[in-house]
């Protein structure tokens, strides 16, 4: 008898995995381009055998070029903030990177006819207001602009088209092989990238690879195989407020991997995110 789980379970195990990301990043210590091309590159090279022994004897093109497309705006997403992480201060670009909710339900509405409803948006400015409260509000008001600030609002554009588009896909194709080709579209683009910003592709040290190797096996592998997952079943507008509790995973994964401290304004605010998620399931996002 086959064992199954609910989406839900399988979105909160995503979560817990990519929580991980900032982490690497930090511990990696080298240029955020290279980052997030060895990130996709590992993952890519550890399914490959596994989609090889058990693909479907039925293949679609159509479905293939559109998950490789997904995959490149993944990788766009990925490289924007892994970059901006660098250029300005990591607190701000987790807190624009997670402007994702804003653009799902915007976009959502324009292009897939996704109509949130009241609870959705009262849920979101909730969640927003921890995530502002956690990262801790003085960051923001004595915010320097610079290319990093653009980047980031640039990387949860790239994330909330990624999310709506695989959704949408996700209903007609299955999680190993949707994400196979996602990885493929995902390490093109971020070679491409490489190659355009001259980032370094070797010279690291053991502990850079430990760090590349955990981020592209827990973070990208495994939490994104059981997101995509999710993601087939839970509206993207839902998924991606309920992907705002990884700031909060992340401050306590910070914590305690990078001796960070945490105040009680980041468990303040992380309690109010996660009030705002509990609200956006109490309704659920209807068609127009």
């Amino acid at each position: 008898m086959k064992l199954r789980f609910s989406p839900w379970l399988y979105l909160a195990f995503g979560i817990i995995c990519i929580a991980f990301s900032a982490v690497f990043v930090k511990m990696a210590a080298i240029n955020g381009v290279s980052a997030a091309f060895y990130r996709v590159a590992i993952a890519t090279v550890a399914l490959l055998p596994y989609y090889l022994l058990k693909r479907r004897s039925q293949f679609n093109v159509g479905h293939a070029v559109r998950a490789f497309v997904c995959g490149i705006l993944f990788a766009s997403d990925i490289s924007m903030w892994h970059v901006a992480i660098m250029r300005t201060d990591a607190t701000v670009s987790t807190l624009l990177g997670n402007l994702a909710p804003l653009w799902t339900g915007l976009l959502g509405y324009l292009f897939y006819k996704l109509k949130p409803n009241l609870f959705y948006w009262i849920g979101t400015f909730i969640a927003l207001f921890g995530v502002i409260i956690l990262l801790g509000y003085q960051n923001i008001l004595h915010l320097q602009v610079n290319s990093g600030f653009f980047l980031a609002i640039s990387a949860s554009v790239f994330y909330a088209l990624y999310l709506l588009t695989s959704t949408v896909i996700r209903q007609s194709f299955d999680t190993v092989s949707f994400f196979m080709f996602a990885l493929f579209g995902s390490v093109f683009a971020t070679f491409i990238y490489v190659q355009i910003t001259d980032a370094p592709m070797w010279g690291f040290s053991l502990h850079t690879w430990m760090a590349l190797a955990g981020m592209g096996l827990l973070s990208h592998l495994l939490g994104w195989l059981a997101l995509n997952y999710a993601l087939g079943h839970i509206p993207s507008t839902e998924a991606s407020i309920a992907l705002l509790s990884q700031s909060v995973l992340t401050a306590l994964l910070a914590t305690l991997l990078l001796g960070e401290h945490i105040g009680l304004h980041q468990i303040v605010g992380g309690i109010i995110v996660l009030s705002g998620i509990a609200l956006v399931y109490i309704k659920r996002t209807r068609k127009i």
